[in-house]
């Protein structure tokens, strides 16, 4: 069942080819249900492909079986996220808190209680949120207090600072889990960069940025941000092109 397991990872993480990437997981749970990697990284997968409401499901097995798996509850907080159900994502994090302090893995807690604060527009509670990031170390050099801080003026309009902050943010040193990771944030900067100059009518500064994207959906990014924006590069580049249309 491992070696399965590790033959989906190396179609997942090398290749971004995740139909493969999922057949090896599933085979390796057929042999041992409870191989908890394999049952992780198939919702993850499936994520990945679009498939949010086949997530959930896996997911609230996943949590049945490893309740005490902080990446079940990680990944439950990302679907419901990309599903737009932010009250429930908020609501499942916060009954999760004990756990992730259990785990020693409070800035993941916090990164997504802050990630659903910013969509939920609880601006005061995602300032209790930062101030807390403050006192982990390293806080400065990983991406969660950054990332929140950048998103939040995204969504408050402030599209220029978030720019701003952005190319801050990806030019400078992130401590990342793995190399790989590195390109998948940019990426992620890229996009919200992206998304800021389309709402400045700056479209040709918007394909410039999507044009910069990785060519393939590589890298595990379920201990980064998750990512559900590469799939989106396209829409957004069809949105700039036909912005500059009606120049």
């Amino acid at each position: 069942a491992h070696a399965h397991d590790e033959i989906g990872d190396y179609y997942l993480d090398s290749h971004g080819d995740l139909d493969e990437a999922l057949y090896w997981f599933e085979k390796a749970i057929k042999l041992d249900p409870d191989l908890a990697p394999a049952g992780f990284l198939r919702i993850y997968t499936t994520l990945k492909k679009g498939q949010v409401n086949n997530a959930l499901v896996l997911a609230d097995e996943g949590l049945k079986k490893h309740p005490n798996v902080l990446f079940y509850s990680t990944i439950k907080h990302a679907a419901l996220m990309m599903d737009g159900k932010y009250h429930d994502a908020y609501n499942f994090m916060k009954t999760r808190e004990s756990l992730y302090q259990t785990g020693g893995e409070m800035s993941d807690f916090y990164f997504g209680l802050g990630q659903s604060s910013i969509m939920l527009n609880k601006m005061d509670e995602l300032d209790n949120i930062l101030e807390k990031l403050k006192k982990i170390k390293n806080y400065d050099q990983t991406h969660e207090y950054r990332y929140l801080t950048n998103l939040r003026l995204y969504y408050e309009g402030n599209y220029r600072n978030a720019i701003n902050g952005l190319n801050a943010f990806d030019n400078s040193e992130v401590i990342v889990i793995m190399n790989n990771l590195r390109p998948v944030l940019s990426d992620i900067c890229h996009y919200w960069k992206a998304k800021s100059y389309l709402e400045l009518g700056e479209f040709e500064n918007a394909i410039d940025e999507l044009n910069q994207f990785r060519p393939n959906f590589i890298g595990l990014s379920y201990n980064l941000v998750f990512d559900e924006f590469w799939p989106k590069r396209n829409y957004l580049k069809g949105l700039a092109y036909e912005g500059m249309g009606d120049k």
